[in-house]
């Protein structure tokens, strides 16, 4: 509890709120930096589904393929 100079009471301050990963609504306190770490560890990390990691690297292979190459080639001739 706070007190001001004087001796008297602070009143405490309304629970801010904060939107969670999930979209749900927590009110808090006072969140202490260890209790912060812990509960994001807890959480995990949702894993990418093997076909949009196929999807994926598909779509960086055909951003990089032979057609940059052949551009970069035309434009390094005199």
């Amino acid at each position: 509890m706070h007190a001001y100079p004087d001796g008297t009471r602070a009143e405490p301050d309304k629970p801010r709120k904060q939107l969670g990963s999930e979209g749900n609504v927590r009110f808090l306190n006072s969140v202490r930096l260890w209790d912060f770490i812990e509960e994001r560890e807890q959480r995990g990390v949702a894993q990418p589904q093997d076909d949009e990691v196929s999807e994926l690297r598909e779509l960086f292979m055909q951003m990089s393929g032979p057609g940059r190459e052949e551009s970069s080639g035309v434009s390094a001739q005199p």
